[in-house]
């Protein structure tokens, strides 16, 4: 029972955090650089991306080590529902949240702040392997990562708040 609230409650409070710091904080949009001409870029993209996915250009070496170079999620066709996007990160936070009240579980009984801190170092561990890469290889910028890191880290250290509660 205490995986389950763990899970559910804590993946409410990181789906909560990244809502709040996507929808309603102005660091994200200003960590995004904007195309100067995307009525000239859609319908390449269109063109050059016959489905959904990830793409590399260009895709030969020899000609990115001189650049430029684009890797680029793809969706093709609309968007849809932003209500199935909300239903499946709810989800993917719980699952998250499951994982990181299993690994609380393992360790030997500790006080209610190394259980926060615990779980504030999984936002950062999974910050650091998930995040710094993109900006070792693929050249994300500083801000972006850094800003996706700690969102990580808080999000983790307000999950941490409730589920090192729920897990006495």
């Amino acid at each position: 029972m205490t995986l389950i609230k763990g899970a559910v409650l804590g993946g409410l409070a990181t789906f909560v955090w990244i809502a709040i710091s996507w929808m309603a904080l102005p660091f994200h949009e200003s960590t995004l650089q904007k195309f100067t001409n995307e009525d000239a870029l859609l319908p390449a993209v269109t063109a050059g991306a016959p489905r959904g996915g990830m793409y590399l250009l260009p895709s030969a070496e020899e000609k990115m080590t001189q650049g430029p170079a684009v890797l680029a999620a793809t969706r093709v066709g609309p968007m849809g529902s932003m209500g199935v996007y909300m239903r499946r990160g709810l989800l993917i936070q719980m699952v998250a949240a499951g994982i990181g009240t299993w690994l609380l579980l393992q360790m030997k009984p500790a006080a209610y702040g190394a259980r926060v801190a615990f779980l504030a170092a999984v936002g950062l561990v999974v910050g650091v392997a998930g995040h710094l890469p993109e900006w070792n290889w693929w050249h994300f910028s500083a801000s972006y990562v850094l800003l996706e890191m700690t969102d990580l880290v808080v999000s983790w250290v307000l999950a941490g708040l409730i589920i090192a509660r729920v897990s006495k």
